[in-house]
């Protein structure tokens, strides 16, 4: 396990274990260990067959040489032939040794003492050597590592409380922590390693700050709320979730007042991870501040109809108390939705999704309940002068069955069908003029009556019911307590 270690507060007595950091939507841990262990024979199979090519190219360079090196023994016996006419040379000398042994001792005697001449020259030459050595720790200045010892005079505030509240932290710190102040460092963080093991992050804070921008930290502390808490070393740990890295470095920058370290522009993604944080702490004090800075610009690309960001700005709306931004995403998401909304890992209230989903159902259901009243009402009112109703009755049969919206074989939650889109289908049912054409006095008059005309009406009180579907006033008291 990969350990790094950020201090946010080099004093703070708390730290807080982020494992598995920087994991992105949709990331899944490692496989089972069955799954890696096949991957693992794999790739030890194609290690073991380059260690092979590389011991055979390594064998093949190893003979090369060997037949450069044969020639060298040729040079052998050429030396070996040198020495045998000294060997006869001293056989013809033996017979003259013995004529004149007391001639060769003479020389040899003188060459003695010339041999220990030399021999007494070899040691005269190691002191020399040996002074050399001497002066040489004489500039060493051996008293220079006695000056090592006089930062001791710095070191004599350790007995203040100052210098030992510095050594505490180094105490703490485990000896595989590395130390990280890089942001990109922390954001090339891997989540797993190659064996699945987890990566550890350990962030030094301060409880003061945590227990007064957050409740959730306050209880933490005081034992009232069951969430694991070590204490180690005089030192609080605290196993935070598997947050985001950036993320959560930026309210921790927020809560402990490193103001210049905040971003002033973030994007989208990681607003949405902050606001998940914030929710679970339950800082959003703490962070508003930030949000009239970050939002305004993040708001020129406010999704103009319903798309993979709307949820995302539902979350932050609601966490933030965006009213003018919530409403607009209710509205998205009752009149464009095809589907039920699920959100799952949001911090997003479950009241509030049944609101826009039960918004959205209601009103399918009123306005397919209008189709089927007005075919029954065509079906059985009586005529006009025209015999108007028989030409849209038959008109609006054949649309139901041509777009494929018969209400009765339809059932909630109604998959496929949107607000919008069965509104503008339901805009091109439309009927040809058949009533009859009366002249009198050179005008032409033609019946009034139509399919759309007979619709329309309906059909947009119930689409501006749906819109003025604006969540807060749903929920009433729900809101002021949350």
């Amino acid at each position: 396990m990969k350990t790094s270690l950020l201090e946010l507060d080099p004093s703070g007595d708390t730290i807080l274990v982020l494992q598995c950091p920087n994991i992105q939507s949709g990331e899944e841990r490692p496989r089972n260990p069955n799954d890696e262990w096949t991957l693992r024979i794999d790739k030890t199979k194609k290690k073991n067959k380059k260690k092979k090519k590389r011991r055979e190219q390594s064998v093949t360079f190893i003979h090369a040489p060997e037949p450069e090196a044969a020639p060298e023994p040729e040079a052998a016996p050429e030396v070996e032939l040198a020495p045998e006419p000294e060997a006869a040379s001293e056989a013809e000398a033996a017979p003259e040794a013995e004529a004149a042994p007391e001639a060769e001792a003479a020389p040899e005697a003188e060459a003695a003492p010339e041999y220990e001449a030399a021999t007494e020259i070899e040691p005269a030459a190691e002191p020399e050597l040996a002074a050399e050595t001497e002066l040489i720790p004489e500039p060493e200045l051996i008293p220079e590592p006695e000056l090592i010892p006089e930062p001791e005079a710095a070191a004599e505030p350790e007995s203040g409380p100052e210098p030992e509240a510095a050594a505490e932290p180094d105490a703490r710190v485990e000896p595989s922590a590395d130390i990280v102040t890089d942001m990109c460092a922390l954001r090339d963080l891997v989540p797993w390693d190659k064996l699945g093991e987890p990566t550890e992050i350990r962030l030094r804070v301060s409880s003061a700050h945590l227990c007064l921008a957050s409740p959730v930290f306050l209880k933490m502390f005081r034992g009232s709320f069951k969430k694991p808490t070590v204490r180690r070393d005089e030192c609080f740990e605290i196993r935070a979730s598997e947050w985001d890295i950036e993320a959560f470095l930026v309210v921790l920058d927020i809560i402990h007042g490193h103001n210049r370290l905040v971003p002033k522009i973030i994007s989208l993604d990681l607003l949405a991870k902050i606001t998940t944080i914030v929710d679970y702490y339950d800082c959003q004090e703490s962070v508003d501040i930030y949000i009239g800075i970050w939002v305004p610009l993040l708001e020129i690309g406010l999704p103009s109809s319903y798309d993979e960001k709307v949820p995302v700005w539902l979350c932050i709306s609601w966490v933030f108390r965006l009213s003018r931004i919530f409403e607009k995403m209710v509205e998205l998401a009752v009149m464009q939705l095809q589907h039920p909304l699920v959100m799952i890992g949001h911090p997003l209230p479950q009241t509030i999704i049944d609101v826009i989903n039960e918004g959205r159902k209601q009103t399918l259901e009123k306005m397919f309940q209008y189709l089927q009243d007005l075919q029954k009402t065509l079906a059985t009112e009586p005529e006009c002068q025209n015999a108007c109703q028989s030409p849209m009755l038959g008109s609006l049969m054949r649309h139901q069955h041509r777009t494929g919206i018969i209400a009765p074989q339809l059932n909630a939650p109604y998959g496929g069908f949107s607000v919008n889109e069965l509104y503008e289908t339901m805009k091109t049912f439309t009927t040809s003029s058949t009533g009859r054409m009366r002249r009198s006095e050179y005008v032409y008059r033609y019946c009034s009556c139509s399919l759309e005309g007979r619709m329309k009406p309906g059909l947009d009180e119930i689409v501006q019911s749906a819109k003025a579907i604006k969540g807060l006033e749903l929920l009433g008291e729900h809101w002021a307590q949350v």
